[in-house]
């Protein structure tokens, strides 16, 4: 198993959403704030400013792939924190990259419909991962 190294304060967080759509009352913007008053720089993915045409899922899922994909092969980001969970991650596997993973491990967090991908993670790439609060419940 791989260990991804420890997230630091200062350390970039990419908040993604591989599963549903963030609620009016959860703006991004809001999530995206306090992370920042945790200590950490934040980048928003597209996914979590994307629609989708079935209205249950954040975006397409080749757009919330290519936001994990390009997480993980982007040196500049630390951890990948999915802002909430929901019912369509399962769409997102045969999208991701492992070997890519698996060469650049680092935190990636979340739960509920987000296990889909802890388990991917951990089979298909080797990666230890997090199973912890979406950043939406960072939100209080």
């Amino acid at each position: 198993m791989i260990f991804p190294p420890p997230l630091k304060p200062g350390g970039t967080v990419l908040l993604a959403a591989p599963s549903s759509p963030l609620a009016e009352s959860q703006p991004v913007e809001a999530i995206a704030g306090t992370v920042e008053a945790l200590g950490y720089r934040v980048r928003v993915g597209a996914s979590c400013r994307g629609t989708s045409p079935c209205g249950y899922a954040a975006a397409p899922p080749e757009v919330r792939a290519a936001d994990l994909n390009g997480g993980f092969a982007d040196p500049a980001v630390d951890a990948i924190w999915c802002v909430r969970g929901g019912s369509t991650a399962w769409q997102l596997p045969g999208l991701l990259d492992p070997r890519l993973i698996a060469a650049n491990p680092k935190p990636f967090i979340g739960f509920s419909d987000v296990t889909t991908l802890h388990l991917f993670l951990q089979k298909r790439c080797g990666l230890i991962t997090f199973h912890g609060p979406t950043a939406n419940k960072a939100l209080g």
